[in-house]
Parts: structure tokens; C-alpha cells; sequence
């Protein structure tokens, strides 16, 4: 009978342990954060059109201050790496949504 009472008493205590680490569980439950609208291909056009693009925004001392190096090497190196590595070439992700443009890629890598 005592082991009976025992028995009792430590289901009890189990189930309050359970029922206090589900309602804890309930208020410091993770939540993903929300999708930030990165507006990525108004950044790309924006960059292109600041630097790559006939009509640009900046000249060429500015793009030489900013990337340490002339638009010349620039496209020399774009050109190699996209060749070597197809990373850095524009492609659909699985919403059929383009991706980043070379020059945004490489531009965050140097």
C-alpha cells in the first residue's frame, strides 16, 4: 500500500514537472523572424547604374577610391572568376526569381 501512495506521489510530482516545462516551453518559444524584403534587385540596378552602366552616376576616381582599383581590372577579374566559379553568375533560385548579379557578388567579396 505504501508503494501504491509512493507511486502516486512520484506521478504526481512527474506531471507537475511536465506541465510547468510545457507551459515554460509555450512562453520562450522561438520564433522565426519574419522575411526582411532585401530589395536586392533594386540594389543591383542601382549599383549598375552607379558604376557600370554608359551613363553612370559616378566617374572613375570615384569607383577607383571605393573598390581600390580601376573599372578595367574590375571587369578582368569579374571575368575570370565567373568563368572559374558558377557561383558568381546570375541564376533563378527555385521561385524562379533571379539572384544576384556578378558585380553585387564580387563587389561583397573584395
Amino acid at each position: 500500500m505504501e508503494e501504491d501512495e509512493d507511486d502516486h506521489h512520484r506521478r504526481q510530482k512527474v506531471s507537475h514537472s511536465l506541465r510547468i516545462m510545457e507551459a515554460v516551453g509555450q512562453i520562450a518559444k522561438l520564433r522565426r523572424a519574419a522575411n526582411i524584403g532585401k530589395r536586392k534587385e533594386r540594389r543591383g540596378k542601382d549599383l549598375l547604374e552607379d558604376y557600370f552602366i554608359p551613363n553612370i552616376v559616378f566617374r572613375d576616381h570615384v569607383f577607383r577610391r571605393r573598390l581600390r582599383m580601376q573599372r578595367s581590372l574590375f571587369d578582368k577579374i569579374m571575368s575570370a572568376v565567373c568563368n572559374h566559379d558558377p557561383y558568381f553568375v546570375q541564376k533563378d533560385d527555385a521561385f524562379h526569381v533571379l539572384g544576384l548579379l556578378p558585380e553585387q557578388k564580387i563587389t561583397a567579396a573584395l
